[in-house]
């Protein structure tokens, strides 16, 4: 069974100091995840969590493998984020979308929930880079994202959502 937080808490609060440190020894010598926390907690280094995110997504969406595999991606890219600024979190957002949409002309036969996933993260991208007015090359990039769903909406359907978000970008981004 396993142990609830306050009993975590129960049991951090009877250790001593050095026993502490053992404690944090052990789990950095676990497995890569928890150095990865560490390394990002402890040094403010987050380029472990940034490279197993990136890793992640070139391997969830493998169009020779012909897989889409984000469930993992996903849980990569919220480690990243919890330490992550705001300019490395968007930039790792629009890394995402990209992603999705180089996969998506190579294989787009997705599961109808990953439209939705793919929206808010859209989304997200586009009211992140409304924080930054000062970044032109941010706000090129998200057009240039918005202006390739516009085309796929147009080819294929499947992307009114993303083309109204891009939509509410332009409108946000013009007053």
């Amino acid at each position: 069974m396993a142990m609830t937080l306050t009993r975590l808490r129960q049991a951090l609060a009877g250790l001593s100091e050095s026993e502490l440190h053992v404690l944090v020894e052990e789990l950095h010598g676990l497995n890569a995840d928890n150095r990865r926390y560490l390394t990002a907690r402890l040094d403010g280094d987050t380029g472990a969590l940034r490279d197993a995110y990136v890793r992640a997504l070139e391997q969830a969406f493998n169009p020779k493998k012909r897989t889409f595999r984000v469930a993992e991606v996903s849980k990569a890219l919220r480690e990243y984020l919890r330490f992550a600024s705001p300019l490395e979190a968007l930039e790792a957002r629009m890394r995402f979308v990209r992603a999705s949409l180089e996969y998506w002309k190579v294989l787009p036969d997705w599961p109808e929930e990953q439209y939705g996933y793919l929206e808010d993260m859209f989304r997200e991208v586009t009211v992140g880079a409304l924080a930054f007015p000062d970044r032109p090359d941010l706000l090129a990039g998200v057009e240039a994202i918005g202006e390739e769903f516009v085309r796929q909406e147009d080819a294929f359907g499947y992307f009114d959502g993303h083309v109204r978000v891009f939509s509410e970008f332009r409108r946000q981004l013009n007053r």
